[in-house]
């Protein structure tokens, strides 16, 4: 594996890599960057100790951009518009993953993963429903949802029990849930969010869901 050849290496250096995993890990970059050109650096920077591929480090950069529009706007059609245009995703808008799924095959590329990723978020309409079209699409489905799961977040919310649920699989030892807590808890992330409306949401929510900090 390429990805444990470069941990366990004496000198990592970039090894090229167009897989899905810069868009995958990049999710932090929407809530830290102040502006939008600072976003676009962070996702590129992101990126490139491992993908430093021209896809990767676009895909990085179009998930990165996705999620913050959603969160500012809410508003997923225009989000799937304006990145289509911006990050040259031909035919985005008009992408169908239900009519996809019978053909859909494993697939690590950014360019493959990242259009259909924001496709699912926009098109399923709910956090569960996001998690539940990742994981019938098949293939690379974890990165999929890893990557659909936060546009989906910013733009319906996620349901408090799947908080409590997720809080309570980890140990005591794992330090995941400390470092999302602290993301959260971070002054500037968090007088961010509350611009945005996040935690406590929209009117235009659903009942059952609510934008709701792991804190």
């Amino acid at each position: 594996d390429r990805m444990v050849s470069w941990l366990l290496s004496d000198n990592p250096q970039p090894y090229q890599s167009w897989g899905n995993g810069s868009a995958m890990r990049v999710s932090p970059v929407a809530l830290w960057a102040q502006t939008e050109q600072e976003l676009l650096e962070l996702a590129h920077l992101s990126a490139l100790p491992t993908h430093d591929s021209p896809q990767a480090i676009r895909g990085a950069q179009a998930t990165a951009w996705a999620i913050r529009h959603a969160l500012e706007n809410r508003n997923g059609p225009q989000m799937l518009e304006e990145v289509e245009a911006r990050f040259e995703y031909d035919g985005l808008t008009s992408r169908d993953p239900v009519a996809e799924r019978p053909d859909h095959l494993f697939d690590v590329s950014c360019q493959g993963t990242v259009p259909l990723a924001l496709s699912i978020a926009v098109r399923s309409g709910s956090f569960d429903e996001a998690m539940r079209w990742c994981c019938s699409m098949g293939g690379d489905a974890d990165t999929l949802a890893a990557i659909a799961g936060p546009v989906a977040e910013a733009l319906y919310g996620i349901p408090l029990q799947h908080l409590e649920n997720a809080r309570q699989r980890f140990h005591p030892e794992d330090d995941i849930w400390e470092a999302v807590e602290r993301i959260y808890q971070n002054p500037v992330v968090a007088d961010r969010l509350a611009r945005w409306g996040y935690p406590n949401g929209t009117s235009a929510e659903a009942t059952d869901e609510r934008r709701v900090s792991p804190a």
